[in-house]
């Protein structure tokens, strides 16, 4: 992100609330990071919420095309305050969006920002593409992770109450296993 930063203002990687698929359409959109020539930036989280793209611009994004944002400040822009206004400190007037697409699914955009109107060429479209899809892939991978990682954590504690349940000499011995398996908050989960 840092070298896309360096040919143009700054990059961002904004996701949405809930996965874009045919049919559904995310409401809002958060920008998780802007990277710029100087590095990356660090802000309070759910600052920086946007509405999301409408059903046309979700369309292009799946495709592979960029959404273009030809004035940040004009009336009726996409942008919320808080977003425009750090744009506008960035030097930004213009924006890009290539979607983050796993599958038919998008999860946010990509967006390219710079101080003036740029005609991308087409290798640098699919190259953004291929950015885009790359960490989409690895936000889906991080997700499946976590799924993973809560599944583990769910079956070793269903195992270790079922062998104290197994063990148990008593009524009170097979409730107090019981207990502690739903303690930890597996009684909601799964």
């Amino acid at each position: 992100i840092y070298t896309i930063a360096r040919k143009m203002n700054a990059v961002a990687i904004n996701l949405f609330d809930r996965v874009a698929s045919p049919g559904i359409r995310p409401a809002t959109t958060l920008v998780k990071a802007i990277g710029t020539p100087d590095g990356a930036l660090t802000f309070e989280a759910g600052r920086f919420n946007n509405p999301a793209p409408q059903e046309d611009q979700l369309e292009s994004l799946r495709r592979g095309l960029p959404v273009i944002n030809p004035d940040i400040n004009a009336v009726g822009s996409p942008l919320s305050d808080d977003t425009q206004a750090q744009y506008i400190r960035l030097g930004s007037s213009w924006t890009a969006s290539f979607g983050l697409r796993a599958g038919d699914q998008l999860v946010g955009t990509l967006d390219i920002l710079n101080s003036q109107a740029y005609s991308f060429l087409p290798e640098e479209v699919d190259a953004y593409n291929t950015l885009a899809d790359q960490i989409a892939i690895t936000l889906e991978n991080r997700n499946l992770l976590s799924q993973t990682e809560e599944t583990l954590n769910f079956v070793q504690a269903q195992f270790e109450a079922t062998s104290k349940i197994y063990a148990a000499q008593s009524g009170a011995e097979t409730l107090d296993a019981i207990y502690h398996f739903a303690g930890k908050g597996y009684h909601h989960a799964h």
